[in-house]
């Protein structure tokens, strides 16, 4: 009988070595909450995530969804925000962004192109371009719509850039004042983290441990044996 109780404690041993980690996920959104509207420098960091303009220019604005959004600036022909871990180079995927494309006329421009390029370690990965229906300024339907990734959906990457393309036409005659531009807001992020958890079965018993254990095992079937014999 006690080599069939020893027998059920291996499983369980198993068991815990199994259980000893666990994992889970952290999902984050940056929508640009931190900022003024205005033309974009500098670098801003939100929710552990830094973003800056890598190339051109970007204008951030109060009429995001909801709060702020940022914006391929208008008088600069729009620009690309590039985005990646605070102070690190931890992996993540992106999940989706919300974005919409304005314009003061929709015969002007009916579509823009919203482009966004994952990078690992400076290797391009690949990218998602979605290609947004334009909406009129004075338009009463909120023009944001939620895009998800699709080439780049469970890509490990650590670093995005995001293409705003931005136009504006006679700029300086209100009277013939045509502009458009890409707009996006909460950029959602996902990383996967690893929790050490302590064991919950029974400890699993060090090889030295094992040996005593099957030495008494034998001494105690020995000792039996003796006692039959002398009956």
């Amino acid at each position: 009988m006690k080599s069939k109780s020893y027998a059920i404690l291996l499983p369980a041993a198993f068991a815990s070595i199994l259980s000893f980690g666990s994992a889970h996920a952290t999902t984050t959104t940056i929508g640009f909450a931190a900022g003024s509207k205005g033309v974009y420098s500098g670098s801003t960091v939100e929710s552990g995530f830094v973003y800056s303009v890598a190339s051109g220019s970007l204008f951030e604005n109060i009429y995001g969804n909801p709060g702020h959004d940022m914006e391929g600036n208008q008088l600069q022909g729009g620009g690309v925000l590039d985005i990646k871990k605070d102070g690190t180079a931890t992996p993540f995927t992106f999940v989706q962004i919300d974005a919409a494309a304005v314009t003061a006329r929709t015969g002007l421009m009916p579509t823009q192109l919203l482009t966004v390029y994952g990078f690992l370690n400076g290797a391009y990965v690949g990218a998602d371009s979605y290609t947004l229906r334009s909406f009129f300024t004075q338009s009463p339907t909120s023009p944001w719509g939620t895009e998800l990734a699709s080439g780049l959906a469970g890509k490990t990457v650590n670093e995005l850039e995001i293409s705003l393309p931005a136009f504006n036409i006679n700029p300086g005659n209100i009277e013939t004042f045509n502009f458009g531009e890409v707009d996006i807001d909460n950029i959602v992020l996902h990383e996967d983290d690893v929790v050490v958890t302590p064991p919950t079965s029974s400890p699993v018993p060090e090889p030295s441990t094992l040996a005593l254990l099957g030495t008494g095992v034998l001494g105690i079937a020995g000792s039996a044996r003796r006692r039959f014999f002398h009956v």
